[in-house]
């Protein structure tokens, strides 16, 4: 049931095999440290993992399709996590305030919720090209965000807020600067509050290539 372990003391947990949903059942655990969920999983409800500050090692059902809001919210010690390919949508604040250092985004991802990667610790994201709603603030406070590759095939860009992503300086598209453009497309307010924002084209160029030169 909903809260059945929210604010108790214990360290792990191993879901069993058969569970196919969880509610939010492990909210605020101060002690969790890591989770291990069984395939079996279909859903994962709102908040089950919030605030769960030593959370920091978790597995994701290979078939889930969402990661849903406030999932992880002010997991501090999460730093990196494994998304399934099956990934279709980010909830809302799904990773706001985690210590986030890197994450690998499916290409099977099409949206990413507000605030849904705010106040993590990444230094470079790569968008799918299968995105198309990318909503306000996903990356607001990103303090250490450097650069973003985005896929010539992405839609959705209109809302990007790259707010307080004081670090930003690049921005890496795999298109043409015509069909940057054709789509009309913008870099929300990066060019209003980071003159120093370097755009670079590379003529429809895979992702992977991009991101193998930008890493070297």
């Amino acid at each position: 049931p909903a809260g059945t372990f929210v604010k108790t003391a214990i360290s792990s947990v191993v879901v069993p095999t058969g569970v196919k949903e969880i509610g939010p059942a492990f909210g605020v655990c101060p002690n969790l440290e890591s989770v291990v969920l069984p395939d079996t999983l279909e859903i994962l409800g709102n908040s089950v993992f919030m605030s769960c500050s030593k959370l920091s090692q978790i597995n994701l059902p290979k078939g889930l399709t969402e990661i849903p809001s406030t999932i992880f919210q002010r997991c501090t010690s999460l730093k990196e996590i494994h998304l399934p390919e099956s990934i279709v949508k980010i909830g809302d604040r799904a990773f706001e305030n985690t210590g986030l250092e890197e994450i690998e985004i499916p290409a099977s991802v099409k949206e990413i919720g507000y605030s849904a990667f705010a106040g993590t610790k990444l230094t470079s994201v790569t968008l799918p090209k299968a995105l198309e709603t990318l909503d306000y603030a996903v990356f607001g406070n990103c303090e250490n965000l450097t650069n973003i590759v985005v896929s010539s095939e992405c839609s959705g860009l209109e809302t990007v807020d790259f707010y307080k992503a004081t670090a930003l300086t690049k921005f890496y598209y795999t298109g043409t600067d015509a069909q940057w453009a054709e789509k009309g497309l913008t870099l929300g307010n990066v060019e209003r509050l980071y003159k120093d924002v370097a755009m670079f084209f590379y003529g429809a160029r895979s992702e992977q290539a991009v991101r193998e030169e930008v890493s070297a």
